[in-house]
Protein backbone atom coordinates (compact mmCIF):
# COMPACT_ATOMS: atom_id res chain seq x y z
CA UNK A 1 0.00 0.00 0.00
CA UNK A 2 1.10 3.45 -0.76
CA UNK A 3 1.16 6.88 1.16
CA UNK A 4 -2.27 7.56 -0.68
CA UNK A 5 -3.85 4.05 -0.29
CA UNK A 6 -3.87 3.97 3.28
CA UNK A 7 -7.19 5.92 2.99
CA UNK A 8 -10.37 4.18 3.88
CA UNK A 9 -14.00 5.72 3.49
CA UNK A 10 -14.24 9.31 3.11
CA UNK A 11 -18.15 11.10 3.52
CA UNK A 12 -20.21 13.73 4.47
CA UNK A 13 -23.78 14.49 4.28
CA UNK A 14 -23.88 14.57 0.37
CA UNK A 15 -21.35 11.71 -0.51
CA UNK A 16 -19.85 8.53 0.40
CA UNK A 17 -16.38 7.73 -1.65
CA UNK A 18 -15.17 4.06 -1.15
CA UNK A 19 -12.26 2.36 -1.93
CA UNK A 20 -12.86 0.74 -5.20
CA UNK A 21 -12.89 -3.34 -5.24
CA UNK A 22 -13.84 -5.60 -7.82
CA UNK A 23 -17.23 -6.48 -5.90
CA UNK A 24 -18.22 -3.04 -7.33
CA UNK A 25 -17.94 -3.88 -11.51
CA UNK A 26 -21.81 -4.70 -11.99
CA UNK A 27 -23.34 -1.45 -9.78
CA UNK A 28 -20.76 0.85 -11.46
CA UNK A 29 -21.05 -1.01 -15.13
CA UNK A 30 -24.45 0.08 -14.72
CA UNK A 31 -23.69 3.62 -13.65
CA UNK A 32 -21.83 3.85 -16.74
CA UNK A 33 -24.33 2.82 -19.07
CA UNK A 34 -23.97 6.32 -20.79
CA UNK A 35 -22.07 7.00 -23.83
CA UNK A 36 -22.22 11.09 -22.60
CA UNK A 37 -19.91 10.09 -19.85
CA UNK A 38 -16.94 9.27 -22.14
CA UNK A 39 -16.84 11.82 -25.20
CA UNK A 40 -13.95 13.55 -23.79
CA UNK A 41 -12.34 10.54 -21.59
CA UNK A 42 -8.90 9.55 -23.29
CA UNK A 43 -10.64 5.76 -22.57
CA UNK A 44 -13.96 4.78 -23.66
CA UNK A 45 -16.05 2.77 -21.34
CA UNK A 46 -19.69 2.67 -22.63
CA UNK A 47 -19.42 -1.33 -23.60
CA UNK A 48 -19.42 -4.37 -21.66
CA UNK A 49 -15.72 -5.40 -23.10
CA UNK A 50 -14.12 -1.67 -22.67
CA UNK A 51 -15.65 -1.13 -19.21
CA UNK A 52 -14.22 -4.27 -18.06
CA UNK A 53 -10.87 -3.07 -19.58
CA UNK A 54 -11.27 0.15 -17.70
CA UNK A 55 -11.98 -1.19 -14.56
CA UNK A 56 -9.56 -3.89 -14.45
CA UNK A 57 -6.72 -1.62 -15.17
CA UNK A 58 -7.97 0.74 -12.60
CA UNK A 59 -8.05 -2.56 -10.25
CA UNK A 60 -4.48 -3.27 -10.83
CA UNK A 61 -3.02 -0.03 -10.84
CA UNK A 62 -4.47 0.37 -7.11
CA UNK A 63 -2.56 -3.18 -6.25
CA UNK A 64 0.40 -1.65 -7.19
CA UNK A 65 -0.12 1.43 -5.51
CA UNK A 66 -0.73 3.82 -8.31
CA UNK A 67 -3.97 4.92 -7.87
CA UNK A 68 -6.02 4.89 -5.26
CA UNK A 69 -9.69 5.15 -7.01
CA UNK A 70 -13.03 5.39 -5.09
CA UNK A 71 -16.58 4.59 -5.62
CA UNK A 72 -19.00 7.38 -5.70
CA UNK A 73 -22.13 6.65 -3.57
CA UNK A 74 -25.17 9.36 -3.39
CA UNK A 75 -26.44 9.47 -0.12
CA UNK A 76 -29.83 10.94 -1.31
CA UNK A 77 -30.50 8.29 -3.63
CA UNK A 78 -28.49 5.53 -2.26
CA UNK A 79 -26.81 4.57 -5.14
CA UNK A 80 -23.87 4.33 -7.34
CA UNK A 81 -23.28 7.56 -9.05
CA UNK A 82 -20.06 6.88 -10.95
CA UNK A 83 -15.98 7.58 -9.59
CA UNK A 84 -12.81 9.62 -8.77
CA UNK A 85 -9.55 8.62 -7.83
CA UNK A 86 -6.10 10.09 -6.94
CA UNK A 87 -3.56 9.53 -9.27
CA UNK A 88 -0.44 10.46 -10.36
CA UNK A 89 0.44 11.21 -6.53
CA UNK A 90 4.26 12.15 -5.80
CA UNK A 91 4.89 12.07 -2.25
CA UNK A 92 8.59 13.09 -2.24
CA UNK A 93 6.98 16.55 -3.66
CA UNK A 94 4.14 16.49 -1.89
CA UNK A 95 1.79 16.68 -5.16
CA UNK A 96 -1.12 14.78 -6.09
CA UNK A 97 -4.02 14.42 -8.97
CA UNK A 98 -7.64 14.50 -8.55
CA UNK A 99 -8.74 12.59 -11.29
CA UNK A 100 -10.58 10.01 -13.59
CA UNK A 101 -13.60 11.21 -12.30
CA UNK A 102 -16.93 10.57 -14.59
CA UNK A 103 -20.44 10.34 -13.05
CA UNK A 104 -23.98 9.47 -14.36
CA UNK A 105 -25.50 12.43 -16.09
CA UNK A 106 -27.95 12.02 -13.40
CA UNK A 107 -25.90 13.55 -11.22
CA UNK A 108 -24.57 16.60 -13.46
CA UNK A 109 -25.00 19.54 -11.93
CA UNK A 110 -25.95 18.23 -8.70
CA UNK A 111 -24.13 19.50 -6.26
CA UNK A 112 -22.38 15.75 -6.05
CA UNK A 113 -19.03 16.41 -7.49
CA UNK A 114 -18.79 19.43 -5.34
CA UNK A 115 -19.37 17.00 -2.29
CA UNK A 116 -16.76 14.41 -3.59
CA UNK A 117 -14.47 17.87 -4.60
CA UNK A 118 -14.48 18.87 -0.43
CA UNK A 119 -14.39 15.13 0.59
CA UNK A 120 -10.92 14.84 -1.53
CA UNK A 121 -9.29 18.25 -1.13
CA UNK A 122 -9.98 17.93 2.53
CA UNK A 123 -8.08 14.66 2.68
CA UNK A 124 -5.06 15.36 0.39
CA UNK A 125 -4.40 18.75 2.01
CA UNK A 126 -5.20 18.19 5.36
CA UNK A 127 -4.16 14.61 5.75
CA UNK A 128 -1.72 14.09 3.29
CA UNK A 129 -0.12 17.95 3.35
CA UNK A 130 0.34 18.36 -0.18
CA UNK A 131 1.19 21.38 -1.12
CA UNK A 132 -0.43 21.02 -4.84
CA UNK A 133 -3.59 19.76 -6.08
CA UNK A 134 -4.25 19.43 -9.99
CA UNK A 135 -6.86 18.26 -12.24
CA UNK A 136 -7.12 18.10 -15.88
CA UNK A 137 -9.48 17.71 -18.83
CA UNK A 138 -10.33 17.67 -22.28
CA UNK A 139 -9.57 20.91 -23.52
CA UNK A 140 -12.76 20.95 -25.37
CA UNK A 141 -14.60 19.63 -22.69
CA UNK A 142 -16.31 22.60 -21.41
CA UNK A 143 -18.77 21.56 -19.36
CA UNK A 144 -16.03 19.49 -17.52
CA UNK A 145 -13.72 22.53 -16.94
CA UNK A 146 -16.91 24.27 -15.99
CA UNK A 147 -17.40 22.31 -13.68
CA UNK A 148 -13.31 22.26 -11.93
CA UNK A 149 -13.83 25.96 -12.19
CA UNK A 150 -16.56 25.81 -10.04
CA UNK A 151 -14.35 23.77 -7.64
CA UNK A 152 -12.35 26.43 -7.00
CA UNK A 153 -9.39 25.50 -9.40
CA UNK A 154 -7.17 27.77 -11.16
CA UNK A 155 -6.61 27.46 -14.98
CA UNK A 156 -2.79 27.24 -15.64
CA UNK A 157 -2.92 26.40 -19.60
CA UNK A 158 -2.98 23.58 -22.27
CA UNK A 159 -0.73 20.81 -22.45
CA UNK A 160 -1.03 20.24 -26.32
CA UNK A 161 -0.72 16.32 -26.91
CA UNK A 162 -0.72 15.84 -23.37
CA UNK A 163 -2.57 12.06 -24.15
CA UNK A 164 -3.02 9.38 -26.52
CA UNK A 165 -6.67 8.41 -26.22
CA UNK A 166 -7.62 4.63 -26.69
CA UNK A 167 -8.39 5.67 -30.24
CA UNK A 168 -4.98 6.48 -31.41
CA UNK A 169 -6.04 10.26 -31.54
CA UNK A 170 -4.04 12.65 -29.46
CA UNK A 171 -6.03 14.89 -26.73
CA UNK A 172 -4.73 18.34 -25.59
CA UNK A 173 -5.27 18.45 -21.86
CA UNK A 174 -6.61 22.08 -19.70
CA UNK A 175 -4.41 21.67 -16.32
CA UNK A 176 -5.87 23.56 -13.23
CA UNK A 177 -4.45 23.38 -9.95
CA UNK A 178 -5.20 24.34 -6.24
CA UNK A 179 -1.95 25.04 -4.20
CA UNK A 180 -1.50 24.86 -0.34
CA UNK A 181 -2.30 28.40 0.29
CA UNK A 182 -5.06 28.89 -1.71
CA UNK A 183 -6.93 25.77 0.18
CA UNK A 184 -8.47 27.43 2.94
CA UNK A 185 -10.40 30.33 0.79
CA UNK A 186 -11.41 26.60 -1.24
CA UNK A 187 -12.99 25.28 1.34
CA UNK A 188 -14.85 27.96 2.45
CA UNK A 189 -15.99 28.20 -1.26
CA UNK A 190 -16.93 24.36 -1.46
CA UNK A 191 -18.82 24.18 2.04
CA UNK A 192 -20.29 27.33 0.83
CA UNK A 193 -21.79 26.21 -2.67
CA UNK A 194 -22.72 23.37 -0.89
CA UNK A 195 -25.16 24.95 1.79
Amino acid sequence: MSWVNEVRVLGNAYAELVPMEQKHFEELYLAANDARIFAFMPYKGDSPEAFRFMFDKTITLKQKGQRCPFVVFDKKTAMVAGTTSLIDFDASNHRIEVGATWLHPNYWGSGLNEACKLLLFTYCFETLKVVRLQLKTDENNQRSRKAIGKVGARFEGVLRHDMIRSDGTKRNSAYFSIIDDEWPAVKEHLKKRLS
